[in-house]
């Protein structure tokens, strides 16, 4: 009976130990299995920082390259808006340069135009006629002038050197001339 206690004392005490292996190794196993899940985890989140670091050198590469680009499109835009107020101020410049010119030679359009025998004058001296004057330029160093001297009438039809500002320059000095010389009196 006591062999029987202490067999079933025993018995109890190896299932006892053998619960507490079974626990211990359960949980080593639990312990292993979760040092392992953590040890990937911990090599996945290295991979993926790593990663991240280089996409993040990366864009900021990349967002210094655009940043250097930027800089260098703003100084391109300001050296053509310099430009392009160059530009325009020389244009104002030719422009008003043109206006002078352009009143300088209207002005001595007028002049010439003024110093010129008229049509009515020239139908007065010689009855019905038909006058072509057609200078190369807006004035001309082509004249022609006429008056009554007495009983004569003096016709010219002169060719002065030059076109343009110059050579109108030339005709109203020969028409002047033509003028003072038949204003004139003999001597």
């Amino acid at each position: 009976d006591a062999l029987e206690k202490e067999k079933a004392l025993q018995q109890s005490l190896v299932k006892r130990q053998q619960w507490v292996i079974y626990t211990v190794v359960a949980g080593f196993l639990l312990v292993l299995v979760s040092l392992i899940a953590i040890g990937r985890l911990l090599a996945q989140k290295q991979t993926a920082n790593k990663l991240i670091t280089e996409r993040n050198e990366a864009l900021l590469k990349a967002n210094s390259e655009i940043t250097q680009q930027k800089e260098e499109i703003v100084a391109q835009r300001d050296e053509i808006e310099h430009q392009r107020d160059i530009v325009i101020k020389q244009k104002n410049q030719i422009e008003e340069i043109h206006h002078q010119l352009t009143d300088s030679i209207d002005y001595a359009v007028r002049i010439q135009q003024a110093l010129l025998t008229t049509k009515s004058q020239l139908a007065a001296l010689f009855g019905g006629v038909v006058v072509f004057y057609r200078p190369r330029n807006v004035v001309s160093g082509d004249f022609f002038w006429a008056t009554r001297l007495n009983d004569t009438i003096l016709l010219a039809v002169a060719d002065c050197t030059g076109h343009g500002v110059p050579g109108a320059m030339m005709s109203v000095l020969g028409m002047s001339y033509l003028n003072e010389i038949v204003q004139r009196k003999p001597s």
